[in-house]
């Protein structure tokens, strides 16, 4: 029933429960209905309400109004402690129940209705009183009058940043005349009352359980903490002192900072200086409005936070992430004790203060570096070289930033920002929010390797650490190579505070898949040598810098959605042969993905509507491939594709064990990486590394080599460099001495050459790990049979592709 007409429903009510035991008997008046039945005789349209911000309902409420009024003249008070007529929620719910087919709604809406109404009047909860009755309706009215015009502005249409400026003080002014602007606005009536009472959140969220979905009430009940940040006193309950004195104080940055986060998401594209700007404006706003008490009370503790990342993970990760917030107390803490300086598990108001101020040092660093980039955008667009000399450009701020701006300019060479992937090409391709990107490295890279640097000292004495940050062991024994003469207390790190800074977020690289369980030792080795190996940022000194870490993450970030997309494409190329959550997830035959590893670069894809190829992003590689492919030499694509394999899976490339997304992250990290290499030193760009090149190309992996040798060959590391571009293998010390002491010219290397260096390294380093942890060391075979609970690893034909050798072929 939508349509409720009071007369039948009274006359009817009356004749079922006059001599029922509500009210004890006393539930109706002992005399004939009253003549202002005439004048109530109005049907009320229940669905009305449903519509309450988007149309005029002031006849329903009106009609309501007469109604409930009629019925409480109708009826003897039932509450006799209370002054004036009076209908309890029981009676009217049984009321409704009875005399509505459709009552639900209704009936679920009282709940919430008789306690925001008793915080309202000040009244006894789970009553109705008559003499309320007039001001509530005229309550309601007003604010049906003004919802329509809030909701005009909170529509679904895209606007401009214009636009939303304007249309912020507009809807600032009409928040204030609907809280605060005449006599019916919600301050007004509400503080009628001056007595001291409270709104109990717990039993709010408890009666709002019937309108909303269980997801929906998850996120209500979540956000509960805001209470405590922004009003102060108890999480549990709201005062009317407390929301009359926020409402008062705070309405301008409270309706900026409402008006303008509901929009954000319904911006037109606009300049990104603008919007860094306006992201500045929300944290003073935010600020602005975190209630003002002592500094050391808590606001937020870590289950709160936990507990709204884990309800809001869709929204704050993207839809349908498998990420588990929960399990990451320990990296949260971590975290807030390198940025905020304490890891305790509550947020004071001076923590929350940090943050914010900590975001600003952010948006204030993105602000100028856009300032910069327009006053030299045709420079910065157009000019492909390096920019050797970054003082020259035109600076409209402060030198500090305009300093920042030009080491990133000068010793970064790939972009990714908005783009798809960074471009791997001789050209260098610059984009504004790619370098606000590298700016966000740096910045929080600065922040990091000082706290680890303090808590873990590079130094001899140092050989066994004890590691405060993992519960698993007190002690951790590291290698020589991990250490270092003393500390310089410089923005650098070794590979021994790399691998604690790896077992210290250990749980996030798992379940991002950057590290597989097991294998930090090696992945610790692995990153500590990338930089010097492959970056465009290396300068050789062995330790991992600012700049480096920097471009060594950017690539690893870039690969990581990248990975998503082409897996997909290989569940449809491929088929899923298995899932196995604890190993990686759904799983995609070895074969399968050999065979096609390189289509996936010729792929087109779409993202923000827009249409590409990976190839797009690199065309040196495009163009070697495609050469080969075309002149009958498919197998030495075939070949690249193993060596990779080779180097950067954990399992292959001869063990035919499935593919998973995991192992996609190491793929193309170490082709981006080869891509990278080569155009360090591919001075001329026709795809080789002539030998004049390559002699630099040797004081690049010089470290790398003096790391792994051993013995009278550490004496003559760039004669061993020589055999490696050579023969593309390291040589075997009983029978190659002559040709390594033999091999007089410089050779030339291609894609091929490199990677073939890198295993050839990789397998001398796990060697030494296997002297070195002897027990404890686990092979890459036996890795991958433990992981995947197999008895066999089956080897198979592309063995012979990768060396070439005829008895592997048959």
């Amino acid at each position: 029933m939508k349509k409720l007409n009071i007369i039948p429903l009274l006359s009817l009510f009356c004749f079922l429960f006059s001599c029922g035991d509500i009210n004890d008997g006393q539930w109706f008046k002992d005399q004939v209905l009253d003549r202002r039945f005439a004048s109530a005789d109005c049907e009320l349209d229940s669905e009305s309400f449903s519509k309450f911000a988007e149309k005029d309902i002031s006849e329903d409420i009106d009609c309501a109004y007469e109604q409930i009024d009629l019925l409480l003249d109708l009826t003897a008070r039932e509450n006799l402690n209370i002054p004036g007529k009076n209908i309890s929620k029981k009676t009217l719910k049984s009321f409704l129940t009875q005399l509505l087919d459709d009552s639900d709604d209704i009936v679920d809406f009282l709940d919430p209705f008789f306690q925001f109404n008793s915080f309202l009047f000040n009244k006894e909860e789970n009553y109705l009183v008559k003499s309320d009755l007039k001001s509530l309706r005229d309550l309601l009215i007003f604010f049906n009058k003004k919802s329509i015009q809030l909701n005009d502005f909170l529509d679904d249409e895209e606007i401009s940043l214009a636009e939303l400026s304007n249309n912020s003080l507009k809807f600032e002014k009409l928040l204030k005349e609907t809280l605060l602007g005449s006599n019916n606005s919600f301050l007004e009536v509400m503080n009628r009352n001056k007595e001291l009472r409270s709104l109990d959140l717990n039993k709010l969220v408890k009666n709002l359980g019937n309108l909303f979905d269980s997801k929906q009430l998850e996120k209500i009940d979540s956000l509960r903490f805001v209470k405590k940040i922004f009003f102060g006193g108890n999480d549990n309950e709201l005062s009317n002192f407390e929301l009359s004195e926020f409402l008062s104080d705070k309405i301008k940055d409270y309706s900026f900072l409402f008006y303008t986060a509901y929009k954000i998401s319904d911006l037109k594209e606009s300049d990104d200086l603008e919007k860094y700007k306006l992201y500045e404006d929300l944290l003073f706003a935010s600020e602005s409005l975190i209630k003002e008490e002592v500094e050391t009370k808590e606001k937020l503790n870590l289950e709160d936070l936990v507990e709204v990342l884990g309800v809001f993970k869709d929204e704050i990760l993207g839809q349908g992430s498998t990420l588990e917030v929960s399990k990451y107390k320990h990296e949260i803490l971590r975290v807030k004790e390198i940025f905020i300086g304490n890891a305790l598990q509550s947020f004071n108001t001076s923590d929350l203060k940090r943050i914010i101020s900590e975001g600003k040092v952010v948006l204030d660093k993105f602000i100028s570096f856009s300032e910069i980039y327009k006053a030299n955008e045709n420079y910065l667009n157009n000019h492909r070289g390096a920019i050797s000399n970054p003082s020259l450009l035109n600076n409209p701020v402060d030198s500090k930033r305009f300093k920042e701006f030009g080491e990133i300019v000068k010793k970064q060479r790939y972009f990714k920002g908005s783009d798809v992937l960074a471009y791997y090409g001789n050209q260098r391709k610059r984009n504004l929010a790619g370098i606000n990107e590298m700016g966000l490295f740096y910045y929080a890279l600065e922040k990091v390797i000082p706290f680890y640097e303090r808590n873990h000292p590079c130094d001899k004495k140092n050989q066994i650490l004890v590691n405060k940050f993992t519960k698993e062991a007190s002690r951790l024994e590291l290698p020589d190579s991990y250490l270092c003469d003393r500390e310089d207390n410089a923005l650098t790190l070794k590979s021994g505070q790399l691998y604690l800074i790896i077992m210290d977020f250990k749980n996030l690289l798992y379940e991002s898949k950057i590290v597989k369980k097991t294998r930090e030792e090696s992945s610790a080795e692995n990153a500590a040598s990338l930089p010097d190996l492959f970056l465009e940022t290396a300068n050789d000194n062995g330790k991992l810098e600012v700049a480096e870490l920097s471009e060594f993450f950017s690539t690893l970030f870039s690969v990581i959605p990248m990975k998503d997309k082409v897996f997909s494409y290989f569940e449809d190329k491929c088929g899923v042969i298995d899932n196995i959550p604890e190993f990686g997830g759904n799983q995609v035959d070895v074969k399968c993905v050999r065979k096609h590893f390189l289509d996936v670069f010729e792929n087109i894809y779409q993202e923000n509507n827009k249409t590409f190829s990976y190839y797009d992003y690199m065309p040196k590689l495009k163009k070697v491939l495609k050469a080969q492919e075309n002149r009958g030499d498919k197998h030495l694509n075939d070949k690249y594709v193993m060596l990779i394999e080779n180097y950067s899976r954990g399992c292959g490339p001869y063990e035919n064990i499935p593919y998973n997304s995991f192992d996609l992250v190491g793929m193309y990290t170490g082709l981006l990486n080869i891509e990278a290499t080569m155009n360090k030193f591919d001075k001329n760009g026709n795809n080789i590394i002539d030998p004049d090149e390559a002699e630099e190309t040797y004081e690049h992996f010089k470290p790398g080599l003096l790391n792994v040798l051993d013995g009278i060959a550490k004496k003559v590391p760039k004669q061993i460099f020589k055999f490696l571009l050579k023969y593309k293998r390291m040589p075997d010390p009983k029978k190659d001495w002559f040709k390594v002491l033999t091999t007089f010219k410089m050779p030339s290397a291609d894609r091929e050459t490199i990677v073939t260096i890198l295993v050839g390294l990789q397998t001398v380093g796990d060697q030494k790990r296997r002297e070195r942890q002897g027990d404890d060391y686990l092979s890459k075979g036996a890795f991958c049979q433990n992981r995947y609970k197999v008895k066999t690893l089956i080897r198979d034909q592309y063995e012979c592709v990768v060396n070439d050798r005829q008895e592997f072929c048959n």
